[in-house]
């Protein structure tokens, strides 16, 4: 019995240690390349407005484009999701909105600088590892409205992280006349659906890259109203273009968010096709093996804490800890560095951050290769709150009594014997406060991992 409390007790001290502030090993700001032209040159956007033009009347002679009703209200949905096999938070940040003042100075609709000299769209980038992303066809691009394609250009290269080429994308008019532009797309991922065919709000248009002038992968959003004049689909005190917001529900122009908590078996690298980028994801940690937790974050700002936590797999708290970041980034990151305790326990572990309210989990195993329980699974009593380790299944969370492999729980409020001449075995054993356990003489107890 003395056993038990001690290991519990030791629990405790070492949570408490961390239960503050535990500064981080490495991560910071993540700044998206920025370009040193624009998305589009002006001799390009000529170009493709002219081909815009040239497809509409084709379309129109053919009866695959009605005339537009200027007094249909457009509004759109996000023009993004993420493949659901991801299972991500979130999968974005936001680097650049539509440049709002046309002297050289930088002004978003929010009054801010999140823009560019001249940019005449919005530019979402994929975040975290948005090659990984580009590689796997993680992110898709959407349509933010239902209308008709009236122009699409694949086959160009996707890879780029540079200002040159042709991008690809999908252009899409809508029922009032305004055309959706979307572009950067990879190579042969649009849509099958031809110039002419109609689709739906949420339809898939293709896979967000990074072609033509580009540094990284993003989507560049970017919208005309029936009229051919440039809006941006933001309303705010700065927007000079436009008075009324185009989306069904308009996001603040900060989000503060985790888009994802991730497991790693070495330091992950950011960089281009040919410079390593690196996510070293691993959600298998051995014995003796150092790894990191890290947490992804947009629009992370230094008013919100993060509180922290690693639980092992009977949900107990092995640490906890807080903080905060030195400065607001449109997209950050964090990590820690560990190596768990060689003895375990081992199953499926729990990294998880509070933050602005949500929480969030990321599970991964720890496991010891070499022992018959690499893998164990918890086994809480749900009998009664006197009972014996051999009674009955049913008193057991698992609907069996405990194996060899289990790691067992035996809750507060509970008083459990093992009855003399009884022989148990579990892998661990975690007997909470104010909970009651003994082995009777003449009893057997087998802790694989005491």
């Amino acid at each position: 019995m003395k056993r038990y409390l001690f290991a519990l007790l030791s629990m405790c001290i070492y949570q408490i240690a961390l239960g503050q502030i535990l500064q981080p090993a490495g991560g910071g700001q993540y700044i998206f390349p920025e370009n040193d032209e624009k998305c589009l040159s002006e001799e390009d956007r000529i170009i493709i407005k002219a081909q815009i033009a040239e497809s509409r009347q084709a379309l129109k002679r053919s009866g695959k484009l009605q005339e537009a009703n200027e007094e249909q209200i457009v509004l759109f949905d996000w023009p993004l999701q993420q493949n659901p096999s991801l299972g991500w938070n979130d999968y974005y940040g936001i680097s650049n909105y539509v440049d709002q003042n046309n002297s050289g100075a930088l002004l978003d609709y929010n009054c801010g600088t999140r823009t560019y000299n001249g940019h005449k769209g919005t530019d979402y980038f994929t975040w975290p590892f948005g090659w990984y992303l580009v590689e796997n066809d993680m992110i898709e691009v959407v349509a933010a409205e239902a209308g008709t394609i009236i122009l699409k250009n694949d086959g160009e290269d996707d890879d780029h992280c540079s200002c040159f080429g042709t991008w690809n994308a999908v252009y899409v008019e809508h029922a009032d006349g305004s055309i959706a532009w979307y572009g950067h797309l990879k190579k042969n991922s649009l849509t099958n659906k031809a110039v002419g065919d109609p689709v739906a709000v949420g339809e898939y248009l293709g896979i967000v890259a990074s072609s033509g002038c580009s540094t990284g992968p993003h989507l560049h959003f970017e919208i005309y109203d029936a009229n051919n004049d440039l809006i941006d689909p933001y309303t705010g005190s700065c927007n000079n273009l436009n008075n009324q917001t185009w989306w069904q529900n308009q996001l603040p122009e900060s989000t503060p968010r985790i888009n994802t908590l991730l497991t790693h078996s070495a330091i992950p690298q950011f960089g281009c096709p040919g410079t390593n980028e690196s996510p070293n994801l691993d959600n298998t940690i051995e014995v003796g093996q150092a790894f990191q937790t890290a947490a992804y974050y947009h629009d992370q700002n230094p008013s919100l804490t993060a509180t922290y936590r690693l639980r092992q797999p009977s949900g107990s708290i092995y640490a906890t800890w807080n903080h905060t970041s030195p400065a607001t980034y449109y997209a950050s990151w964090w990590y820690w560095e560990w190596t768990l305790p060689s003895q375990g326990p081992f199953g499926t572990w729990q990294f998880e951050v509070t933050f602005n309210s949500e929480t969030y989990e990321h599970a991964f195993e720890f496991i010891d290769p070499n022992s018959p329980c690499s893998n164990t699974a918890q086994n809480t009593w749900i009998g009664p709150s006197t009972g014996t380790w051999n009674g009955a299944d049913s008193n057991w969370s698992k609907g069996v009594i405990p194996e060899i492999c289990d790691d067992v729980v035996i809750p507060a409020g509970a008083d459990i014997k093992i009855l003399s001449g009884n022989f148990a075995e579990c892998y661990t054993l975690q007997v909470d406060v104010n909970a009651t356990f003994e082995v009777e003489d003449g009893a057997i107890l087998e802790v694989q991992n005491p």
